[in-house]
């Protein structure tokens, strides 16, 4: 892999630029190709403005003593450009790809601090570095793959408008513009049809496989078990042709009421996210969106859920729903032992249902309804709490009257283990800021 990294030096000296680059040559598995433009140099300064306009390089690299002064400045470009005071937000804020800004010395961090917030406002990504070491790890950190650029989702229903969840400034402009993610959207219909052309033999070799594996059924769901098969298989078509990371419907106004017109999604869903494809409920796409990014991080699939009661007293939240995946631990885990029954107990439908353990770390999250902020929080599994839904977790949490009041949304996104600070830096990344527990 071939890197292109721009040193835009004002004021360190050539000691320290050599040392800069054989930190950055020194990355592994990586080609890193430097080009060094000295900032008090007139024709050095319209190449890196030339540079940082047409995107030539990877990344950019801002290292600024901002106690150095050029021995003589002239009415010319430099002094246009670094004579008036806040030159360097404006031409830092032309790059096109990620800025790493380097500070010599404490007394810039203060104008750093502010120049990449000012970068980051506008919607680009930009870092403070304090040292040679730092920046090559920051690098590190941005050369991983994109957790949502490049991927595709399937959502069934109205684009964008949910019978039960809404996002009013998502569009799918908006989205692939924010996060990299292209939304896919096919009607209710489509997949009615598509789940009747199923074959019912390959239905009832999936249905089986459930019933095999459950701790009990139901009785009286042959049904039901066998609708819901059909739309996993119609449903796995589908993914597996597009290509697709994640996939959610807009299933409560057509599962669930008195006469369905179509299967419940609860066991497709959960099926999926043992094998690693993003699924969650009532096409609430800031909630799928949080799915991939928070199983990316954990490596493990997740349980997604209404947050149902937050108890500030015994500073407890309350997440219920009627789908969660099985193979929660982990990807290569046991799956939890599950019961097979109706979906709220009216005989339609089909869920699985778990016990949660004690005693586990987990994190929950949820992306704002404008992409722009996270609410990520860190508890502990503590019970199930009252019977509502199907599969319901009861997490200990801190600063639970924070919690209420940050809520981002009806549903939030639960995976094992305490991932607070890899999301934190993905987040950095993606620029969205993040919301916490204080204290």
């Amino acid at each position: 892999m071939a890197l292109n990294v721009s040193i835009l030096n004002m004021g360190m000296d050539k000691n320290f630029e050599i040392k800069l680059i054989k930190e950055l040559e020194s990355i592994p598995e990586v080609s890193v190709f430097c080009s060094v433009y000295d900032l008090f140099k007139n024709k050095d300064a319209v190449k890196a403005i030339y540079n940082l306009v047409s995107a030539r390089s990877d990344i950019i690299v801002f290292c600024w003593d901002i106690q150095a002064r050029p021995s003589r400045l002239k009415m010319d470009i430099v002094f246009l450009l670094y004579g008036l005071l806040g030159m360097q937000y404006d031409l830092l804020s032309l790059a096109k790809v990620p800025v790493i800004i380097l500070s010599a010395n404490a007394s810039s961090y203060f104008l750093h601090g502010d120049i990449v917030a000012f970068i980051r406002a506008k919607g680009k990504n930009a870092y403070l570095a304090e040292s040679l070491e730092d920046v090559k790890r920051r690098i590190n950190h941005i050369l991983k793959p994109p957790v949502w650029g490049g991927k595709k989702v399937l959502v069934f229903g109205k684009p964008f408008k949910s019978s039960t969840i809404r996002s009013p400034k998502l569009t799918k402009d908006y989205v692939l513009s924010r996060t990299g993610i292209t939304v896919d959207y096919r009607s209710i219909r489509t997949l009615i049809n598509g789940i009747k052309k199923v074959d019912g033999k390959k239905a009832k070799f999936e249905m089986d496989r459930w019933i095999k594996e459950a701790r009990g059924v139901q009785e009286g769901l042959g049904n039901e078990i066998e609708g819901s098969c059909k739309m996993y298989l119609y449903l796995k078509e589908c993914i597996e042709k597009g290509g697709y990371s994640g996939v959610s419907i807009s299933c409560v106004s057509k599962s669930f009421p008195e006469n369905p017109v179509m299967p419940h999604p609860c066991l497709a869903f959960s099926r999926f996210r043992d094998s690693g494809i993003s699924a969650v409920c009532e096409a609430d796409l800031c909630a799928l969106f949080t799915a991939m990014l928070m199983e990316y991080v954990a490596q493990k699939p997740s349980y997604m859920g209404n947050v149902a009661f937050v108890d500030t007293d015994a500073s407890t939240v309350l997440i219920t729903h009627c789908v969660t995946a099985l193979k929660i631990s982990g990807y290569e885990s046991e799956p939890m032992s599950y019961f097979l029954e109706d979906y709220h107990h009216t005989g339609k439908g089909v869920v699985p249902s778990v016990d949660f353990p004690k005693e586990k770390d987990v994190t929950l999250g949820i992306v704002s309804k404008d992409l722009n902020s996270f609410v990520v929080w860190p508890g502990t599994l503590i019970g199930s709490g009252v019977d509502f839904c199907a599969n319901m977790a009861k997490i200990k949490i801190k600063d639970a009257k924070g919690f209420r009041q940050n809520i981002a949304g009806c549903h939030y996104v639960m995976v094992y283990g305490n991932i607070v600070k890899e999301l934190h830096d993905i987040l950095l990344d993606l620029n969205i800021s993040t919301m916490g527990p204080v204290g």
